[in-house]
Parts: structure tokens; C-alpha cells; sequence
């Protein structure tokens, strides 16, 4: 995957719609929440499509799933861990003890592409439909 690839997946991941993670809105005045309004997956857009991620080493393709854990494939080989959202951060962890986390990018959807500096590279990063 490269020197940069566990980074990348890490700081992508975020790149769904992960506005709302704070949770239920506080009424005006109020010490306790007003109404305890159900949080959208972040992931969502994710489970069905893959996080493509281009740089000097080749493509890297991600493929997240609904039950925490993410397999990816690319120059570097296959990678198959697990991913949570801890705070504003999402954290990748891989089955070879490889660990990053990065911060969460809001309103990402299919069809998005950007550039993303990892270690002194930078990236090409779009999310395609389907698997």
C-alpha cells in the first residue's frame, strides 16, 4: 500500500457525510438535550462503493463495510483490518498491527474527487460507485 496508504484510509474514511457525529441539538437555555434525533451512518455512502486512492506508488482501492472492518487492495498487496469513528477522528487498524487515524472531511458523496497531502505526497482520492 505504500508509506502513505494506512494514513490516507485513515484521513478518507472521513470523507462521508459525517456531519451530525456531535448528536442531539440542545434547546436554548437548556442543560439536557432538546430531543434526541437519530444520527445518519456516516458511512453510509461507503458500504456499496469504493475509496479509490492514486499516487506515485499506483491505486489503492478501499472497500469499507457496514460491520467495522475494510479490506483494501493495491501495489503494496491486500489489507484487511477494522475502522471505527472515535470522536472527530476516524482510525484504521489492520491485521498486521498497522494503526492511523485521521481527522473526519464532512459532506463527501460518489462521484467527489480531491487532493489529499500525506507525507509530502499528494494524492488523488475519489469515491466511485459500486465495488
Amino acid at each position: 500500500m505504500g508509506r502513505w496508504g494506512m494514513a490516507l484510509m485513515a484521513g478518507i474514511v472521513g470523507a462521508f457525510a459525517l456531519a451530525g457525529l456531535a448528536g442531539a441539538d440542545t434547546a436554548p437555555g437548556a442543560d439536557t438535550p432538546a430531543a434526541a434525533k437519530p444520527v445518519a451512518d456516516p458511512m453510509e455512502a461507503a458500504y456499496a462503493n469504493t475509496v479509490k486512492i492514486s499516487g506515485k506508488d499506483g491505486d489503492v482501492y478501499v472497500y469499507f463495510n457496514r460491520d467495522g472492518t475494510f479490506t483494501s487492495t493495491g501495489p503494496g498487496g491486500d489489507k484487511f483490518g477494522t475502522w471505527k469513528i472515535v470522536g472527530d477522528k476516524v482510525c484504521t487498524h489492520t491485521k498486521d498491527g498497522g494503526e492511523s487515524c485521521g481527522v473526519v472531511q464532512p459532506n463527501r458523496k460518489v462521484g467527489d474527487k480531491w487532493t489529499q497531502d500525506i507525507d509530502g505526497e499528494t494524492l488523488q482520492v475519489e469515491i466511485i460507485p459500486g465495488r
